[in-house]
């Protein structure tokens, strides 16, 4: 289990994350990534059987054990969002974060998962975007309100997202 240490201001940020998924004070959940085993549901389950009132979801896990081809993904069908949210709803987990997503430069592409999160209510995507894809990350993030997280691994060839840098080249208009 992870803190959750979230900020934005319409989306779900740490601040406004309601005390009922709170544990002793923090906002305590899991990567659904954690159960990569397990459906989406299963993962929820799991997060409340853990103690833990928040998750983050993956694009790609399985939505529920007995439809192994239907997937949470931000471009599912309105009826599978409401599916997510009500097993949110009926374990009281609140989603506060997804990703890790691919965000191309494709501003359609990218609105997509923006609209998901959006519909979701969720304040941050974690991304490990392309390089060229800033420019219109950053007018999505305006746009929505939502913030965008970089995601990184440890550092090997030919991997940029490893460090700081990449996001102080960007910040510096580099």
């Amino acid at each position: 289990m992870t803190a959750t240490a979230a900020s934005g201001r319409d989306g779900v940020s740490a601040a406004s994350i309601p005390d009922e998924y709170k544990v002793g004070g923090f906002a305590l959940g899991c990567q659904a990534f954690t159960f990569h085993r397990f459906s989406a549901f299963e993962s929820i389950e799991k997060t409340a059987q853990a103690g833990a009132r928040t998750i983050e979801f993956y694009p790609g896990q399985k939505l529920g054990p007995d439809e192994p081809d239907l997937q949470l993904h931000h471009d599912a069908a309105d009826e599978v969002i409401a599916r997510l949210r009500d097993k949110l709803q009926q374990h009281n987990v609140l989603m506060v974060n997804y990703g890790v997503v691919e965000l191309p430069n494709d501003e359609a592409q990218c609105r997509s998962v923006f609209e998901f999160a959006r519909k979701m209510g969720i304040g941050i995507i974690t991304s490990e975007p392309a390089e060229d894809a800033f420019d219109t990350l950053e007018k999505l993030v305006c746009e929505y309100d939502i913030k965008l997280a970089i995601h990184n691994h440890a550092r090997r060839a030919n991997y940029k997202h490893w460090g700081p840098e990449l996001g102080a080249l960007d910040a510096e208009g580099s």
